[in-house]
C-alpha cells in the first residue's frame, strides 16, 4: 500500500501546472535583411516577469540567424529564412512563447515609425511601406481596428490613443497585407498613463419610440460605450426576454408584440449592459405602443357598404 500512495503522490507531481504563462505581442513578422522589429513578452502568474531571449536556440541570437536584446529588439540577419524568436521565462523555464520572423531580400511591408510615445487621447498616424501601395489590415494588439482599451486605428492607419490607463502602457501596431497575408509589419507605440479609473459604461437604444400592431415584429438596437464588453440584456416591463403578455423580446433586441394589446398599452423596452449590471444609469428605457388596427362596429360597417349598381 505504501508504494501505490508514492507512486499517486508522484504522478500527481509530475502532471502539475505551473501558474506562470507567457505570451508574446506577434506571433509572426515578416522583414528585410537587417531590419529591426519590437517583440514584448507578457508574463503572468508571478511577480518575476524577466525573460531571457533567443533566436533558434541561441540566447540573444548571432550574425547568421539575427539577433535579439535583451529588452525583446530583434534584428533580422543578411539570409533569407524562417527564424524562431523565443522568450523563456526566468520564473520558470518551461514557459515558452515564440515568434516567427520570415526573412527575405524585400520583405515587401513595413510600419513606420517603428516606436512612438503619446499621451491619452492623442493620434498617431502610421504608414505601411507596401509594395504598390497595396491595401493592409490594421490592429492594435491582435484586435482588428483596435479598441477603447488598447486604441483604435482606421484604415487609413491613424491610432487614437485610449483615454484612459493607469500607467503607461506598450502597444502594438500590425500591418498585415491585405492581398498576401504572409506580410506582417508590427510597430510599438507607448501611451502613458495616470488615469486610474475608467470611463462609466454608457449605453444608448435605438429606435427611441416605435408602434407596432400586434403580433408584428420591431428590431431594437444597443450601443455600449466605455467598455469593450458591449454584450447586453434584453427584458420588456422588467421581465428578462418578456412574456406573452407584454410581449418577447430576443437575445438580439427583435421585440415580437403580443397577439393581444396588453393593459396599458405602453410597454417598457430595457437594454442593461453585461459590463456594468448593476448601476440603474446604465439602463435606458424605450416606450413601445403597441396597437391594434381600427374596426368598425357592425351597424356602421353595414351603413358604409358599397351600393348595389341598381341603386346607382
Amino acid at each position: 500500500m505504501r508504494v501505490l500512495v508514492t507512486a499517486l503522490l508522484l504522478l500527481s507531481a509530475a502532471f502539475a501546472t505551473s501558474p506562470v504563462a507567457i505570451s508574446l505581442n506577434a506571433p509572426y513578422v515578416s522583414l528585410s535583411y537587417g531590419k529591426q522589429a519590437q517583440f514584448l513578452a507578457t508574463v503572468t502568474g508571478t511577480s518575476q516577469t524577466e525573460v531571457v531571449w533567443a533566436v533558434n536556440g541561441v540566447v540573444n541570437g548571432n550574425g547568421s540567424v539575427g539577433t535579439v536584446s535583451t529588452a525583446g529588439h530583434s534584428t533580422a540577419p543578411s539570409s533569407a529564412g524562417s527564424y524562431a524568436v523565443t522568450a523563456t521565462s526566468v520564473a520558470d523555464s518551461t514557459q515558452t512563447a515564440s515568434a516567427t520572423v520570415a526573412v527575405s531580400h524585400k520583405a515587401g511591408i513595413s510600419v513606420t515609425p517603428g516606436t512612438a510615445s503619446l499621451g491619452l487621447g492623442q493620434a498617431q498616424q502610421y504608414a505601411s511601406g507596401v509594395a504598390g501601395n497595396k491595401p493592409v489590415n490594421w490592429s492594435v494588439n491582435g484586435f482588428p481596428g483596435g479598441n477603447s482599451t488598447v486604441g483604435t486605428i482606421s484604415t487609413s492607419g491613424l491610432y487614437t490613443a485610449p483615454t484612459w490607463l493607469a500607467a503607461t502602457v506598450p502597444f502594438t501596431i500590425s500591418a498585415q497585407s491585405a492581398t498576401d497575408p504572409a506580410k506582417v509589419s508590427i510597430a510599438i507605440v507607448s501611451v502613458t498613463g495616470g488615469v486610474s479609473t475608467p470611463p462609466p459604461v454608457s449605453i444608448s437604444v435605438s429606435p427611441t419610440n416605435a408602434s407596432v400592431q400586434v403580433s408584428a415584429a420591431q428590431p431594437f438596437g444597443a450601443t455600449v460605450s466605455g467598455s469593450t464588453n458591449t454584450a447586453v440584456t434584453w427584458s420588456v416591463n422588467g421581465v428578462p426576454g418578456g412574456n406573452t403578455t407584454t410581449g418577447t423580446i430576443s437575445a438580439g433586441g427583435l421585440y415580437t408584440v403580443p397577439a393581444s394589446v396588453p393593459s396599458p398599452a405602453t410597454v417598457t423596452i430595457t437594454a442593461t449592459s453585461s459590463a456594468d449590471p448593476p448601476r440603474a444609469p446604465r439602463q435606458v428605457s424605450r416606450l413601445l405602443q403597441p396597437y391594434q388596427s381600427p374596426s368598425l362596429p357592425r351597424r356602421l360597417r353595414s351603413r358604409c357598404r358599397r351600393p348595389s349598381r341598381s341603386a346607382r
